[in-house]
């Protein structure tokens, strides 16, 4: 394997693992979950720059048989990344606007 294949190997095999390590992890500590999955946005940021340099590394290289496609490894890096937004920021309806009323609530007593 060529230096970047073998790193972009390695890389992707964090980026598989990762998950499953935090979420052993969280089993034996009692951080709550918005924590946690805050802890893996920011590593799925740092995957994202190191991506960034491996495909500027491999882009500087003669190119071989195969490519390594960056551009889906980033794709699905910010489906993640989307995707756990997602969960901790929920998109709320916000509420409508039910306008004036127009009813007037002080009546005449029609018995005086």
């Amino acid at each position: 394997m060529q230096g970047s294949a073998k790193f972009a190997g390695v890389l992707l095999l964090a980026l598989i693992s990762a998950p499953i390590w935090i979420a052993s992890s969280a089993q034996a500590d009692e951080a709550p979950e918005r924590e946690r999955l805050t802890l893996i946005t920011r590593q799925l940021a740092h995957i994202d720059r190191q991506i960034n340099e491996v495909e500027r590394i491999a882009l500087s290289t003669p190119a071989g048989r195969f490519h390594f496609d960056y551009s889906q490894l980033r794709t699905d890096l910010r489906r993640v990344q989307a995707g756990i937004h997602a969960y901790l920021n929920p998109s709320r309806t916000q509420p409508r606007d039910a306008g004036e009323l127009p009813a007037d609530y002080i009546r005449e007593d029609e018995n005086e």
